[in-house]
């Protein structure tokens, strides 16, 4: 039976909002990281230029965890396998709070991203099961929200209790937010076992890896977070070294970027399910671009910071939205468990090497003739060697839109074959 299109049911409204919740706490405890990178680097003595190490072992964990989930995830209550990862999340990141040097920091968030990548992949299979296709761009927008609302209400809410109550403040406060989305996901998300009814039928890994649309669907998971984590663990500190912006205005810019990024995933969910993934996937493309080369590019970028930062945080949505929804109609329904899993292994493995990459290339030392003295009010030193960042994303952003443009493909495909009986999505 096809699946109709409309509006969703409250029940699937309510699994998507409730999901939604998680993974905007998921979703906090990775991005505050990153922002309150310089307090972090004063406090435990090293250097900027090394926050890249920091959220690339939190993405290497959670592939690492990815992968060896892959294996199993199809074999449990969705449920019962979301709680448990947040429970873990909650002890890694409350780790944090206890870190003495780079070193033991490493380690905190290491285990905290051991749990945090299994439980974002445990969310997108639950939406996969439950929504149709035909709602899925909207729900999956939802499902993202995650990432806007952590920037409006989670990351300066951190910034915020860093200033006030000390770096260890926000690890404390965020894990305390994961402890209650698990306990809200345990007593409120139904029991979700349709899948198993397939789960016999799984193949393995490596046999699915070599289906032509799954392998192009991971490499477009990998290219866009590679793209992106060059750039974001070293936000801040650019900001605030090779722009002279004050550390007291972080958390109005999050603020401001976070609530228009609500709006461009919001729309994006709604024009991906109307006008397909490529076109809205060209609309992000072009707004990362210019965010990139106008506002990131010489010593004296065209755009100023607010600008930058708004272009930058809402190209995300027309660029993940159409690369979620696209990916997600490439597994049949009792793959969808090691297939999200395998995805966002290939996304963190990318993140990862990107964040790292980033901490090898860049430099603290302000060196004239190679980029600009740091300004007067500048807090931290600025970055070196920033342009070579920007070349790299720039190539592999504009390598993207063919790629979507195959997912889509494989994807149709597969919806076009016949549906197994107990397929409970009836695509």
């Amino acid at each position: 039976m096809t699946a109709s299109i409309g509006a969703a049911n409250p029940r699937e409204r309510s699994i998507v909002l409730l999901l939604a919740f998680v993974q905007f706490a998921n979703i906090v405890d990775f991005v505050m990281v990153m922002p309150l990178g310089p307090d972090l680097a004063r406090a435990l003595a090293m250097p900027p230029s090394q926050l890249g190490y920091v959220g690339g072992v939190y993405m290497l964990a959670a592939a690492i965890a990815g992968i060896i989930a892959a294996r199993f995830l199809d074999r449990f209550d969705r449920r019962s396998a979301l709680v448990m990862a947040l429970v873990g999340l909650a002890i890694g990141t409350a780790s944090g709070a206890l870190a003495f040097d780079f070193w033991s920091l490493l380690a905190a968030r290491f285990l905290a991203g051991a749990f945090g990548g299994p439980a974002t992949a445990i969310c997108m299979a639950i939406i996969a099961d439950v929504v149709p296709f035909e709602r899925r761009g909207r729900a999956m927008a939802t499902l993202m929200g995650g990432f806007s609302f952590a920037s409006i209400l989670g990351v300066p809410t951190g910034l915020w209790l860093a200033r006030v109550g000390g770096w260890h403040a926000p690890f404390l406060g965020v894990a305390a937010l994961v402890v209650g989305s698990a306990i809200i996901a345990r007593t409120m998300l139904p029991s979700l076992t349709a899948h198993l009814a397939t789960s016999r039928a799984s193949i393995a890994t490596n046999a699915l890896l070599r289906r032509p649309g799954v392998a192009m669907s991971f490499a477009l998971a990998a290219v866009q977070s590679f793209t992106i984590f060059l750039i974001i663990p070293n936000l801040s500190a650019y900001f605030q070294g090779n722009r002279g912006y004050e550390r007291a205005n972080l958390e109005s810019l999050y603020l401001i970027g976070g609530l228009l990024n609500v709006v461009f995933i919001a729309a994006s969910g709604k024009l991906v399910d109307r006008l397909g993934a490529l076109p809205v996937a060209i609309v992000g493309n072009v707004m990362l671009l210019a965010a990139l080369l106008l506002g990131m590019t010489g010593p004296a970028p065209a755009l100023p910071v607010l600008l930058t930062f708004i272009l930058f945080m809402c190209s995300g949505g027309p660029r993940m939205v159409p690369m979620t929804t696209a990916t997600s109609q490439v597994p049949a329904p009792h793959e969808r468990g090691q297939f999200m899993s395998a995805l966002s292994s290939a996304q963190n493995l990318a993140a990862a090497a990107a964040a790292m990459l980033s901490a090898v290339i860049l430099g603290t030392s302000a060196v004239v003739g190679e980029i600009a003295v740091a300004p007067a009010s500048a807090q931290v030193e600025p970055l070196l060697h920033v342009d070579w960042l920007i070349a790299i994303a720039v190539g592999l952003t504009l390598a993207t839109p063919a790629m979507i443009w195959s997912v889509v493909k494989a994807g149709r495909a597969r919806r076009a074959e016949p549906a197994l009986p107990s397929d409970p999505s009836g695509i």
